[in-house]
C-alpha cells in the first residue's frame, strides 16, 4: 500500500489505479512486473484472450483521453501507466519474450555467445545446404517451423512443470528454460533467414 498523492488516502495503486477517495490516477510503484501491470496472475499459460481482455481493460482505465483535462500531474501519470500497459501486452503476448522475460525475473539471461557449438555449427551446415538449392531451402524452412512449433510445444511443457511446484521464482527451476528457448531463438532466426525476412548482416 501507498498513500494518494493528492489526498493521502491509502491506496494500492498496482491494482486500482484510481485512489478510491479522491479519484486522483496513482502512478505505478517502482519495479512492478508486466502481469500485475495487467492484473493477471505470472504464469507462462496465460491465453491471449485473458491478455486482450485485460489489456483493453486496463488501457481503458489509464488512457490520457480519460485525463485530457486532468492537471499536469495527472496527465503525466497517464502516459506513463499507458506506456507500462502497453509494454507489458507487447512482451506477455508472444510464447518466446513471455518466456524469456519470466526467466530474467529471477537472473536469467538468453546469452547467445554461450551457446552450444555443436548448435551453430548445425545451422551453419544447414544454411550451406539450404543454399545448394531451392529444393533443399524449401525442405528445410519446413523441417525447421516444425521443430520451431514442437520446441513451442516443450516450452509449455517445462513451465507448467516448474508452475506446478510453484517454483516460478527459483532460478534453479527455470534453467533447463533457458536452452530451450536459446534454441527456440536459432530456429526463428534461421526461419526468417530462410523466408527473407530478416536482412543479412554481413
Amino acid at each position: 500500500m501507498t498513500l494518494c498523492w493528492k489526498c493521502n488516502a491509502e491506496v494500492d495503486a498496482v491494482t486500482s489505479p484510481r485512489c478510491a477517495a479522491c479519484k486522483a490516477l496513482q502512478p505505478l510503484p517502482l519495479g512492478v512486473g508486466h502481469f500485475a501491470v495487467l492484473g493477471l496472475p505470472q504464469s507462462f499459460a496465460v491465453t491471449t484472450e485473458a491478455l486482450e481482455t485485460a489489456f483493453r481493460a486496463r488501457s481503458s482505465q489509464v488512457h490520457p483521453d480519460r485525463f485530457a483535462r486532468a492537471e499536469a500531474k495527472e496527465r503525466r501519470i497517464s502516459l506513463e501507466r499507458t506506456a507500462a500497459v502497453n509494454d507489458a501486452y507487447s512482451v506477455l503476448k508472444h510464447p518466446e519474450r513471455r518466456a524469456a522475460y519470466l526467466t530474467s525475473r529471477v537472473g536469467l539471461k538468453l546469452d547467445e555467445k554461450k551457446a552450444d557449438p555443436a548448435t551453430l555449427m548445425e545451422l551453419m551446415e544447414a544454411r550451406e545446404w539450404a543454399d545448394e538449392s531451392a529444393e533443399n531451402k524449401a525442405s528445410l524452412l519446413h523441417k525447421t517451423q516444425a521443430e520451431h512449433a514442437a520446441l513451442l510445444q516443450t516450452l509449455a511443457a517445462q513451465f507448467a512443470v516448474v508452475e506446478g511446484k510453484q517454483a516460478l521464482g527459483l532460478r534453479e527451476a527455470l534453467e533447463p528454460v533457458l536452452s530451450t528457448l536459446t534454441r527456440l531463438r536459432f530456429l526463428g532466426r534461421l526461419v526468417e533467414d530462410l523466408q527473407g525476412i530478416r536482412e543479412h548482416q554481413h
